[in-house]
């Protein structure tokens, strides 16, 4: 409808011109010219306005460590989250996505919307920090074994590499 209009609006001028057809909506609503080409100039500086793209600035995302004092931890827990925050950072705990997801939704956080493993650090730290200190301590035990997929399928394809350095060559 209001591509129609605008059609109209735009033929009229163009058969008329600008200047008879300011005129005739003038005389048609009892205001002088100058008052209809200041709306006018009034309309396309708010469509400006509301076409001009806006930036947003990039959110800085607050580190493990930040997301780990902010948080409200018992000082027997601080130091084993702590840890296990660091090691996500460093990709030793939890490395892939899916990993995260899965253990996000193990612990009864929702991980669908987390496009990425920063974007789901802050639901991670949360959910570490619930959990008790001996749930805490198997996770921190079981980070340590930092070989990913790949290394995993090395191993298992080429023999783990301890006997691929005493094998000759």
């Amino acid at each position: 409808m209001e591509n129609e209009l605008s059609l109209r609006v735009r033929l009229l001028v163009a058969f008329n011109g600008r200047q008879r057809v300011l005129e005739a909506l003038a005389s048609t609503e009892n205001v002088d010219v100058a008052s209809i080409e200041r709306d006018l100039e009034q309309v396309r500086k708010n469509a400006r306005a509301k076409t001009a793209p806006t930036r947003e600035l990039p959110r800085k995302r607050k580190s493990a460590y930040d997301l780990v004092c902010a948080a409200a931890l018992s000082e027997s827990v601080r130091p084993i989250v702590e840890k296990l925050a660091l090691a996500y950072e460093a990709k030793e705990f939890l490395p892939d996505l899916w990993r995260v997801r899965r253990f996000l939704e193990s612990h009864g956080v929702e991980a669908s919307r987390a496009r990425s493993r920063g974007d789901a650090l802050p639901k991670v730290v949360r959910a570490l920090s619930q959990l008790p200190p001996d749930e805490l301590q198997q996770l921190a035990a079981q980070s340590k074994d930092t070989r990913g997929d790949l290394s995993i399928l090395t191993d298992h394809i080429m023999g783990p590499m301890q006997d691929r350095r005493s094998s000759p060559t």
